[in-house]
C-alpha cells in the first residue's frame, strides 16, 4: 500500500511540475512573465521555468516541515480570503450588469 501511495505522490508532483513550468513558459510567450522563462534548451524543455518551479516547490516543502502549523493557518487564511474576494467580485459584476441593463442597453 505504501508503494501505491508513494507512486501516486510522485505522479502528482511530476504532473504539477510539468503544468507549472509550461504555464510559466506560456505566460512568458505572451509577455505576461519574464522572458527568461520562455527560453528552451536543445531538447525543447523550458529549463528555467522547470528549475524555478522546482525551487519554489522545495522551499514550500521545507517551510511546511519547519513550521507546519503556522503554514497551514496562513494557507487556509489566504484561501478563505481569495474565496471572499472572488465572491465579492462576482457580486459587483452582477450589480454593474444590472445597472447597465436598467439603462436600456439591449443584451
Amino acid at each position: 500500500m505504501n508503494l501505491v501511495i508513494l507512486t501516486a505522490l510522485l505522479s502528482v508532483g511530476n504532473s504539477g511540475l510539468y503544468v507549472c513550468s509550461r504555464m510559466l513558459w506560456s505566460l512568458s510567450q505572451n509577455s505576461m512573465a519574464p522572458s527568461v522563462f520562455g527560453k528552451l534548451n536543445s531538447r525543447g524543455v523550458p529549463f528555467n521555468a522547470v528549475f524555478f518551479s522546482l525551487l519554489f516547490s522545495l522551499v514550500f516543502l521545507l517551510t511546511s516541515v519547519v513550521s507546519a502549523e503556522t503554514v497551514f493557518v496562513v494557507l487556509l487564511s489566504v484561501n478563505g480570503l481569495e474565496g471572499t474576494i472572488s465572491w465579492m467580485t462576482i457580486a459587483l459584476s452582477q450589480y454593474n450588469f444590472n445597472l447597465w441593463r436598467c439603462e436600456g442597453v439591449k443584451v
